[in-house]
């Protein structure tokens, strides 16, 4: 083969979920043995080509993203040295190097070049593909899962699921309270595909407790948190955009307040993402959330608050009511005359999260972490209340999300149950993300 252009990249994505083509274990450029766990699932949406995929490079496991390319330059091409999605990918996957792997590559994560880990000829695995394409293999990758797909195999995945974000607050425990980790995921949720990486490392450098020796009680206020947060997260120069905004003053003392301190930014403009975002999703206005969240609770803590109002063990409706009240706070007034001000705004939402990315939450973050408080403390009676709730959740995805799901479902009794369950819809999230159970 002398030219990777011949065949689309998506070919690769096929090669790597059906691994019987492939040696095992592979091979970086380096020599070193990779070995795929679980190929993780294909990005839908814009980023990295594979999400949450289990490896192990030379022995040691991790799990997080991978990108494809037919050559190593089309990083550079595709613009994603400049991107801060693809800060995390943990390998580089290629077709191909005639030029070998660029200097500014070559030390920035392991390469495997595909074309030399066939365990048939390369010309041989390309006709094979043409031969799948022509008839009509991606399609049917896309809408069929092997059978038996029964109810009880998605509740299993659903629980799996589960039980893998468990272990992942428990590592984070290492570092952070229970109050910290709530803040943190908090952050990945209401930053979701597009902003999640730098919402998540903003918090992870300035979590609560953090953030609450840096600005004493006598000082804090919505206001004063949103500033710390847009001036740690390198935003402060995007404001003001009018002459004089209402409190311009204020913001400027408080950035300056901020600097002579010594409190260094954690990031910078470049690491976030605003190209055709929603403008719901814009760090402005999720900076804000997250800073009157803060303040309203500060003592004894959202965690203890959010706790409280489940350990009532209400009915699964009621219990996600008392905490909507509680994560859904209007939307301050002082900050809000800012935030219209200092942005695109026209109008400053009456409630700056929306219930579908709550519920996200609280699927996601804030079930895990109460259960994970619920061992620590032995209330296990409390923990099977959480498990009922996990189970009986209603539908917490976004509409698009559940439609993609649908596609996959032939039978109309499954796919309304998935259509109203979140605990479904999680199984087959996690179902789906093992591409080895796509009808081949």
């Amino acid at each position: 083969m002398k030219n990777a252009s011949v065949f689309p990249e998506y070919w690769l994505y096929w090669l790597f979920q059906q691994q019987h083509w492939l040696r095992s274990p592979l091979q970086t450029t380096c020599g070193k043995p990779v070995d795929i766990l679980d190929t993780g699932r294909e990005n839908g949406d814009n980023g990295p080509d594979f999400l949450d995929t289990h490896l192990c490079i030379d022995g040691t496991c991790y799990r997080g993203a991978v990108e494809f390319h037919l050559t190593p330059e089309a990083w550079f091409q595709h613009g994603h040295q400049e991107d801060i999605r693809y800060a995390h990918v943990l390998l580089h996957l290629v077709w191909d190097a005639p030029a070998g792997i660029p200097t500014a590559l070559q030390d920035r994560f392991p390469h495997i070049i595909l074309k030399d880990q066939l365990t048939i000829p390369a010309g041989d695995w390309i006709q094979h593909m043409k031969g799948l394409e022509k008839h009509g293999l991606r399609k049917r990758q896309k809408n069929h899962l092997r059978d038996p797909l029964q109810i009880d195999n998605i509740a299993r995945y659903a629980e799996r699921r589960f039980q893998r974000k468990i272990n992942r607050f428990q590592e984070w425990q290492g570092y952070f309270s229970l109050e910290n980790c709530l803040f943190i995921s908090l952050a990945e949720a209401l930053g979701y595909s597009k902003n999640k990486f730098p919402l998540r490392q903003l918090l992870w450098e300035y979590p609560p407790s953090r953030i609450f020796q840096l600005l004493p009680a006598g000082q804090r206020s919505p206001l004063s948190i949103w500033v710390f947060l847009m001036y740690t997260g390198g935003l402060v120069a995007t404001f003001p955009r009018n002459d004089a905004p209402p409190e311009k003053e204020t913001l400027l003392r408080w950035v300056h307040y901020f600097k002579t301190r010594g409190i260094p930014p954690v990031l910078q403009e470049n690491d976030w993402y605003f190209s055709r975002l929603r403008p719901m999703n814009s760090p402005y206005l999720r900076l804000a959330a997250i800073a009157q969240l803060l303040y309203q609770y500060q003592s004894p803590g959202l965690f203890q608050k959010l706790l409280l109002a489940g350990m009532d063990r209400l009915p699964t409706p009621e219990t996600i009511s008392r905490w909507h009240q509680i994560l859904r706070l209007k939307t301050n007034s002082r900050l809000a005359a800012v935030l219209k001000s200092t942005s695109n705004f026209k109008q400053i939402p009456p409630h700056i999260i929306g219930q579908t990315r709550l519920k996200q939450f609280m699927v996601n973050s804030l079930l895990p972490l109460l259960c994970i408080w619920a061992r620590q403390t032995g209330s296990y009676g409390f923990r099977e209340y959480l498990s009922e709730l996990y189970e009986t959740f209603p539908s917490a995805e976004d509409a698009g999300v559940i439609r993609a799901q649908l596609d996959h479902i032939d039978d109309a009794v499954l796919a309304e149950t998935i259509r109203k369950s979140a605990f479904y819809q999680q199984g087959l999230l996690e179902l789906m993300g093992n591409r080895s159970l796509l009808n081949d």
